[in-house]
């Protein structure tokens, strides 16, 4: 898609709204801490399909049960609000290959 639409072309907003449509889009979160888990529980508020993925097991049970191993404020709420959109994993699968983005969010050794 050419971003930089003319005047003589469909409008951006129409742009936007059929090349994101809110229901196609998707969108894979590599690592649920802090970072990721917050991105992940927003974007699928927001309901947009999300695969979060981290190697932890436990914190991967818990997130289906919408339980979080950190505070930060509503974010439960976002995560209840876009349970339906969310999906967990301890693996990365051709399903969240096939994602419009992938955000990598591990942290970075110093």
């Amino acid at each position: 898609y050419n971003l930089w639409l003319d005047k003589n072309s469909i409008s951006q907003k129409s742009f936007y709204k059929s090349y994101f449509d809110e229901n196609t889009l998707r969108v894979t979160v590599i690592g649920l801490g802090f970072v990721g888990l917050s991105l992940t529980a927003f974007l699928s508020s927001k309901k947009i399909n999300v695969i979060g993925i981290d190697s932890n097991e436990k914190k991967i049970e818990n997130l289906e049960k919408n339980i979080a191993d950190f505070f930060e404020p509503d974010l439960i709420t976002f995560l209840r609000k876009g349970r339906k959109f969310q999906k967990f994993s301890r693996t990365i699968n051709s399903e969240s290959l096939d994602s419009d983005f992938i955000f990598i969010t591990v942290g970075t050794p110093l």
